[in-house]
């Protein structure tokens, strides 16, 4: 589904001016962003409901897994009149990603076409009952994900991570879940679920697109004012905590390479300033092959193709991640150079070149982002989660050119100092 949304956003051109994102309030009260887009036809709406499924209590149901696959099943199961062609051939496109610590959607259509896809869209948000063939669909996409989870060795780190960031405390753990518990979720599994995630107090939204506000407001209440109000007190997950540097080592059979993750949590509030400093200095770590790692591991050691470096950032910790598979037989000689080159660019920070470099690679992608409405829908989602305030949101471009790094190294230090290691191979 993502692969045709970004489809519909086919369009390219080298340079886009946007007016000023304005924060609106539509007629039913559901809050969002608006983007005037006067350069496409189309239209897309992105919306984020805070609380995934690492907010789940331990031992309940994994209903979050399914609900994405039930939802849309069930939307056009009879007596809907609601009908798949019917939806694809009016342009429509429909998402609902179930991620860690949210659940992440996404509409588009064109602009002919938005105010009948948003009227169909609402019905994949609410239903009052899942028939036996939505749960079925449902079950069985969410043991897919389970088989992903540990069939695959980086996303097997990933979920140490955040198990190891989690203890002490009663959440969700994918590490052991199995298909079975997926396989043994009904029908009112998902829908207590669906009814405690999916309301408005839970709500972020953004519409892009060439319509006027009054128009963006009808589409906003087309899609959600059948939602609940739901509870402005919700118990959601904590913010990952920092640390004290901890290593995993799990052994798969594997001879050849091994899954490797290095990571880091600092625990503080976020702001536009950390969010950029911490994406460049991601990329100058190992974001293309001048990246200090690209060359250190691979022209040096020959241990790995490449490792690469990320960040993520939410409104209370700010965390890098470096993954790669590695030779099984180097891994401590690519540990002792990731701290290298680390604990060298928090000493003494990244050259001219490289902030030169990573600000104009981070120019151009956010270019990228802004030629398709759907990326750019979710991206002003995402950093509206963060707490990023709508001036600074329409100002990313020139913050980043202005982010000083040296006065943020930091960021890197508990990656240097106490990371977490986890090696699986």
């Amino acid at each position: 589904m993502m692969q045709f949304l970004q489809k519909i956003f086919s369009r390219r051109r080298t340079t886009l001016e946007f007016p000023p994102a304005m924060q609106r309030t539509s007629p039913d009260g559901i809050r969002y962003i608006f983007q005037y887009a006067p350069h496409d036809d189309n239209v897309a709406v992105g919306f984020s409901f805070k609380g995934g499924y690492f907010d789940d209590a331990a031992g309940s149901p994994p209903a979050a897994l399914g609900i994405s696959q039930a939802l849309i099943r069930q939307a056009f199961l009879p007596p809907s009149p609601l009908k798949e062609d019917d939806f694809v051939d009016r342009g429509g496109a429909f998402y609902l990603d179930p991620e860690p610590f949210s659940i992440k959607g996404g509409l588009a259509a064109p602009l002919k076409a938005i105010d009948k896809i948003a009227q169909f869209s609402s019905r994949f948000l609410c239903c009052s009952d899942f028939a036996e063939e939505a749960v079925i669909a449902g079950r069985e996409s969410g043991a897919d994900w389970i088989v992903h989870q540990q069939s695959v060795p980086l996303r097997r780190n990933f979920n140490s991570l955040v198990e190891m960031a989690l203890q002490p405390g009663p959440y969700f753990s994918p590490a052991r879940l199995d298909v079975a518990d997926m396989r043994s979720v009904t029908a009112d599994d998902l829908l207590e679920w669906r009814d405690r995630h999916f309301s408005r107090s839970r709500l972020t939204a953004c519409l892009v697109g060439r319509l006027d506000a009054s128009a963006a407001d009808s589409v906003i209440d087309a899609i959600f004012s059948r939602l609940k109000v739901g509870s402005t007190v919700d118990v959601l997950m904590p913010p990952l905590a920092p640390f004290v540097g901890a290593r995993q080592l799990r052994c798969d059979g594997n001879e050849v390479q091994a899954a490797l993750t290095v990571a880091s949590i600092e625990a503080r509030k976020s702001s536009p300033v950390e969010y950029l400093a911490a994406s460049l200095f991601a990329y100058i770590i190992g974001g293309d092959e001048q990246s200090r790692l690209f060359k250190e591991v691979r022209d040096h050691f020959g241990a790995a193709y490449d490792l690469t470096c990320s960040s993520n950032i939410n409104a209370e910790s700010i965390s890098f991640s470096i993954d790669g598979m590695v030779d099984r037989n180097s891994c401590d000689d690519v540990l002792e150079c990731i701290r290298r080159i680390v604990g060298q660019l928090a000493e003494a920070g990244p050259t001219y070149e490289e902030v030169c470099r990573a600000k104009k690679a981070f120019g151009l992608s956010y270019s990228r982002i802004l030629m398709d409405h759907h990326s750019a829908a979710r991206e002003v989602v995402q950093l509206t989660e963060a707490g990023w305030s709508l001036s600074a949101i329409n100002d990313v471009r020139n913050l980043a050119e202005l982010t000083d790094l040296a006065s943020n190294r930091h960021l890197l230090e508990p990656l240097c100092a106490s990371p977490f290691v986890v090696i699986d191979a």
